[in-house]
């Protein structure tokens, strides 16, 4: 057999070699979810398909402008995902930051030649570093040093190349699942807050609100003046309906587990007029002209946290009317989707979303000083809302009103 049959064969032989490395190194990385567990994969697989001496994974860390070592396959890996004594290297130091910098790949063969060359745990004479990019944005570093000169070959380089594309899209997907992860951590802290939050302000106003119910049903209103008797009226219907609510809530929240299930038919004309009722004088006194449209006229949802997310937008908008116009509120509800939408919309003082989008709906956030308030209704409301798989979201311009939208789901 020729020398160039020999040599063909060798070269076959290898490329199927190199397949079967990706192709291996491809199905172990999908069972990877978080980015410790990608990035730990990636150092053990690199070293052991490609016979490499360690492999080092850095990942970028963006703010601070350095690569921090993650995980490691080798010497410096002496007990199970830990690295011994990690070295942090900033934008553009050494061999690894000097790639992090320009992006590119670099294969050194002698490191004595290399002034860039930083020792880690020991001196090594060779060193092949690839950064982990996606879409230009570097993500971190794939790094290997051996004991011989010109140990990295071409076909390491490439293939190196090949895992680190590989690599990228991983992190990307890890990041996304760990920050989903966070935000549903976050997401039950405050649904648990919120059930607390119900649960202790319900029993502790329905004490008093049933003495209020009490002593009003011993007035005598035939000796009550008339100029003072629709008052009265006014606040017995009022302190009826907040022991009712509260009456409500504690059923509801005594047994959490069917808390956002306890939904109810609600007709949406009738919710809005007993939020009216329980408002009038601030209609009174703000001269506010409320319209609405309701092309969804029943709405399947509990009715205490309903009531408090119509409640809540309307004061709002009465709260911050502008003193420039008289003030319309318009309600509406329709289908979007698969969510019923329920919108109310003012023509007050507006909202400046450039200063404020990502802070409108904090605890104790308030955009206007000389309004009263304690900056919980907004809060509470997206609270509510998200507990229960919907979504609020505001369009505002200062000057010209502002909507709220609040998405409730249509499937019971």
């Amino acid at each position: 057999m020729s020398m160039e049959i020999k040599s063909q064969f060798a070269s076959e032989s290898k490329k199927e070699e190199y397949l079967k490395i990706i192709a291996d190194f491809s199905m172990s990385l999908i069972e990877q979810t978080t980015i410790d567990e990608v990035v730990w994969d990636i150092a053990k697989n690199v070293s052991l398909a490609l016979g490499f001496y360690d492999c080092i994974i850095y990942l970028y860390d963006e703010k601070m402008q350095v690569l921090v070592q993650k995980a490691a396959f080798g010497p410096k890996n002496q007990l199970p995902f830990q690295i011994k004594n990690p070295i942090i290297l900033p934008l553009g130091v050494g061999i690894v930051g000097s790639v992090g910098e320009s992006k590119v790949a670099e294969v050194v063969n002698d490191t004595r030649l290399d002034p860039r060359y930083v020792v880690d745990d020991e001196f090594r004479l060779s060193e092949i570093t690839v950064p982990i990019v996606f879409e230009g944005k570097l993500l971190g570093i794939i790094d290997s040093e051996h004991p011989d000169t010109s140990f990295f070959t071409n076909e390491h380089l490439e293939i190196l190349q090949i895992i680190a594309s590989m690599s990228a899209n991983k992190i990307i997907q890890a990041n996304v699942f760990e920050s989903l992860q966070y935000q549903t951590e976050r997401l039950k802290i405050s649904n648990n807050r919120l059930l607390q939050f119900a649960y202790i302000a319900s029993h502790d106003l329905r004490s008093p609100a049933s003495n209020i119910v009490t002593l009003l049903s011993f007035l005598d209103l035939s000796k009550v003046g008339t100029e003072n008797l629709l008052f009265l009226e006014y606040i017995k219907h009022a302190s009826e309906k907040l022991l009712g609510n509260l009456n409500h809530l504690i059923e509801m929240v005594t047994d959490e587990t069917n808390l956002l299930q306890n939904k109810e038919r609600i007709e949406v004309d009738k919710l809005l007029d007993e939020v009216k009722q329980s408002i009038c004088r601030e209609i009174e006194i703000s001269h506010a002209v409320i319209k609405s449209n309701f092309k969804v006229a029943t709405i399947q949802y509990p009715s205490v946290y309903l009531n408090s997310i119509l409640l809540n937008l309307i004061t709002n908008s009465i709260k911050y009317r502008s003193p420039k116009r008289a003030l319309v509120i318009e309600i509406k509800t329709e289908s979007i989707d698969e969510f019923v939408c329920l919108s109310v919309k003012d023509n007050g003082k507006g909202i400046d979303l450039n200063k404020n989008k990502l802070k409108i709906f904090g605890r104790l956030e308030r955009f206007d000083p000389e309004s009263e308030g304690k900056g919980l209704g907004l809060y509470l409301i997206k609270l509510q809302v998200e507990a229960s798989g919907g979504k609020i979201e505001v369009e505002s311009e200062v000057d010209e009103g502002a909507v709220f939208k609040v998405f409730l789901p249509a499937k019971v």
